[in-house]
């Protein structure tokens, strides 16, 4: 009986790792570390769950951060975000993201096994 309920357990304990696994790599984790490393003016973080294209646009806003005033930077880092909705098409996710009352929605592709957030200058353009 004791060999029965420590299988079970094991059995629990591995699926739920798999479970987080799976999880930690999909378009939404890589949406809300996009954006959170952006909120924290991390543009190099960023830059790792970013298409190139996304990645020239981030090294824009790397040089108008650095523009900003203290007081600016204050209010604009360390938002947090919340994962509101997750749309599949064709091998695209769009995933909607909530923070301070504002949900914002991401175009992530899926580049060799890795989801990668794609901005276009019109989703840059919103933004400004």
């Amino acid at each position: 009986m004791k060999r029965v309920v420590q299988l079970i357990f094991v059995t629990v304990l591995v699926s739920m790792v798999i479970i987080s696994c799976a999880q930690e790599k999909g378009p939404e984790a890589s949406a809300i570390a996009f954006m959170e490393a952006v909120s924290s003016m991390d543009f190099e973080k960023a830059a790792e769950y970013a298409t190139p294209e996304t990645q020239e646009m981030l090294g824009f806003l790397g040089m108008m951060s650095a523009e900003m005033s203290e007081e600016e930077l204050q209010e604009v880092t360390g938002t947090k975000f919340t994962h509101v909705n997750t749309e599949m098409r064709e091998g695209t996710a769009f995933v909607t993201l909530s923070a301070d009352g504002q949900e914002q929605t991401l175009t992530l592709e899926e580049v060799d096994g890795t989801w990668l957030v794609a901005l276009d200058k019109e989703d840059l353009d919103k933004e400004l």
